[in-house]
């Protein structure tokens, strides 16, 4: 009897001592964060552990003003169909929780399954509004579809719903969709991100964003991104670029030219894994508005792999940004036509 008793005392105070363990590691677990999408913007915003789930060849950074949050370069931009917002299917996959090794496409039968250890298994077949959550159909008002160059898009509420989370419009901006699990974010959790969606990614070509600084003026005779000197602009071939230019008289005071053509190219590129690039060219720019030197003209690769060409327009610099896998027509590594 005597044994008995110590052996209950024993496991009550082990599961005494466990239970602050218990809640810290629920807590963990149940911590979901949020995701973030903005219609036409080809980022989303991620907090808490998914950020993970995102696989090495996704270009990533920390948020500004928020470390916590990852901001994630897609290939496609989320666009509205029939009212209902449509993201392409990986990053959404990831996004959500679900691992790439978790998301599969039966040719076939055209369908795509997301089968995340632990959570619902979710499928959809392209052109059908029937989705499969946990092995239970469901019709819905819209189907998955197929856009150039072969990218599956699926509709964000009803997988997101499927795959366990709550969706909603955030109040403040109506292009911005908002996914959780438990606790809804706050408009004050969500403050953090203004700094980051004040700015506008432009590009033909999703694979090919460059940032747009908030306060910018539309030059109507060329359609470009104006502000302080520093201009932004699409040409017809998906090439993006970024410049600036100055009055000969403005040259001994080029700083806040200086900081807005740094911080296209932070936005553009990441502050961290762009650093050294981005100093480069900022202290080349500093020469020669205040050394009177040429800045070279050259061709090379971006911090994120794509192919810029760098050259001397005679007021500024201009950096011409091609999308992944193009390259200048006429020109080689060394600039030379």
């Amino acid at each position: 009897m005597r044994k008995a008793i110590f052996a209950l005392l024993s496991l009550s105070l082990c599961l005494a001592l466990a239970a602050p363990v218990l809640a810290q590691q629920e807590q963990v677990v149940t911590e979901q964060g949020y995701v973030v999408f903005r219609i036409g913007d080809p980022r989303c915003f991620v907090k808490g552990p998914n950020a993970e789930k995102f696989g090495p060849y996704v270009r990533k950074r920390p948020a500004q003003d928020a470390p916590d949050v990852t901001v994630v370069n897609m290939d496609a931009a989320p666009y509205i169909r029939n009212d209902r917002t449509f993201v392409p299917v990986r990053f959404l996959a990831n996004a959500l929780g679900v691992a790439d090794a978790n998301v599969s496409w039966d040719g076939s039968i055209q369908q795509v399954t997301l089968a995340e250890p632990g959570m619902p298994v979710v499928q959809m077949i392209i052109g059908s509004k029937v989705i499969a959550s946990g092995g239970q159909e469901k019709e819905i008002d819209v189907a998955p579809e197929l856009v150039p160059p072969g990218r599956t898009m699926l509709p964000a509420r009803h997988v997101a719903e499927a795959l366990g989370y709550t969706v909603d419009w955030d109040p403040r901006r109506p292009d911005i969709v908002l996914c959780w699990k438990g606790k809804k974010p706050t408009p004050e959790d969500l403050k953090v991100l203004d700094g980051e969606l004040a700015w506008k990614m432009l590009g033909g070509d999703v694979r090919n964003p460059i940032a747009v600084p908030p306060g910018s003026k539309v030059a109507p005779a060329t359609g470009a991104y104006v502000r302080d000197g520093v201009f932004v602009r699409r040409w017809d071939n998906d090439t993006v670029s970024v410049g600036t230019w100055l009055p000969f008289s403005q040259w001994n005071q080029p700083e806040p030219t200086l900081a807005i053509f740094r911080a296209v190219l932070e936005q553009t590129f990441g502050p961290d894994t762009a650093r050294s690039w981005i100093d480069g060219l900022v202290e080349e720019l500093r020469l020669k508005y205040t050394q009177k030197q040429e800045v070279r003209y050259r061709i090379e690769p971006a911090p994120d792999g794509r192919l810029a060409m760098i050259c001397d327009d005679g007021g500024g610099i201009e950096i011409s940004i091609k999308p992944p896998g193009e390259d200048f027509p006429g020109l080689n590594r060394g600039g030379v036509r």
